[in-house]
């Protein structure tokens, strides 16, 4: 059985307008033994494997023979403890079976935990064949749409009211008191409103951005199903047409046409009016999170952290046109 390493991939002009998304380890995984004890790859076959975008945390590979055309993903790390975005194998693998034949994400084909001295814990889901980024905005709107309304249990719980988000920022560990993107932050803390009923819980994506799509001949398809949750609609709403979120991938935020193509798209009157409320709360606490991040990796990685102080960046404008438009 032949393998072909790294020959390219149908991704790579995103890994190179993103350097982030590199992969900053080396690959040392062979997906391949462990794929064809379990009958997933035919018996002395050729066999290519290219990495993907992707790897901060976790190997991601396709695989491909005459027959298959796989993904496989070896994690490398896992979150102990709370997290804004938390790396939990078993939970990925547990949301991917939970969408299997719905035509909402890449059909997904088998989990296996870690073996000691083997491997760490490997998802493995059919290639989702198109470009990376959302193209057809209106399509995704339905299509998130469809998952809001999944039955599902079993998931973390995210907050559903601002109280809970604010609390939740609260958590992370502060920016260094002379960042000036901090200082700023903090005078734009939205207010509690002094009575909120909490949102219903929906079964969440909980890490929903372009970055995260798929567009394919068959429409767009949704991946990285790492950090689901049940929680508030309005977060996967605010994730995706956040402008800290485009930003964090390197792309500009979205037109008003493509907001309101995305809005047409959900059709949810009652979620948008959700929306315009809570989104100040989920942008200040990301703007938080994303300036950590920023401080984190600024010696280590500083492409990602640039990034990610982008991120905050367009954040913070956000929250200064949303304060600036709410009648006082």
């Amino acid at each position: 059985m032949g393998m072909v390493p790294d020959p390219g991939s149908d991704r790579d002009d995103l890994r190179d307008r993103h350097p982030q998304l590199r992969h900053s380890r080396p690959m040392t995984f062979n997906p391949v033994p462990l794929l064809a004890s379990h009958g997933l790859l035919p018996e002395r076959a050729w066999v290519e494997v290219m990495p993907l975008w992707g790897g901060f945390w976790n190997d991601v590979m396709r695989v491909r023979s005459e027959e298959r055309d796989l993904v496989v993903k070896h994690y490398g790390a896992r979150s102990e403890g709370w997290s804004l975005f938390p790396i939990v194998p078993e939970v990925e693998a547990r949301a991917m079976a939970l969408l299997q034949g719905r035509s909402i994400a890449p059909e997904f084909e088998a989990f296996w935990p870690a073996v000691a001295g083997e491997h760490g814990p490997v998802l493995v889901y059919c290639f989702a064949q198109g470009s990376p980024g959302a193209t057809d905005l209106k399509r995704l709107g339905q299509l998130l749409r469809q998952v809001h309304t999944i039955p599902a249990d079993g998931f973390r719980q995210t907050p559903v009211n601002a109280r809970e988000i604010l609390a939740d920022a609260d958590r992370l560990d502060d920016p260094s008191d002379g960042n000036k993107i901090w200082m700023a932050l903090q005078a734009l803390r939205p207010p509690l409103p002094d009575d909120e009923p909490d949102a219903a819980r929906v079964f969440l994506h909980g890490d929903f951005g372009s970055g995260n799509v798929v567009s394919g001949p068959d429409g767009p398809c949704i991946i990285d199903w790492q950090c689901p949750a049940l929680g508030d609609a309005a977060e996967d709403l605010w994730s995706f047409l956040s402008p800290a979120f485009q930003a964090v991938y390197g792309e500009k935020a979205w037109t008003t046409e493509q907001v309101e193509a995305f809005h047409a798209g959900y059709d949810d009157d009652a979620a948008r009016r959700r929306l315009a409320f809570i989104g100040p709360f989920f942008t200040w606490r990301y703007v938080k999170y994303a300036l950590r991040r920023s401080e984190d990796l600024a010696a280590d990685d500083p492409a990602a952290a640039g990034l990610y102080r982008a991120a905050a960046e367009a954040g913070l404008d956000d929250l200064e046109r949303s304060q600036a438009s709410t009648p006082s």
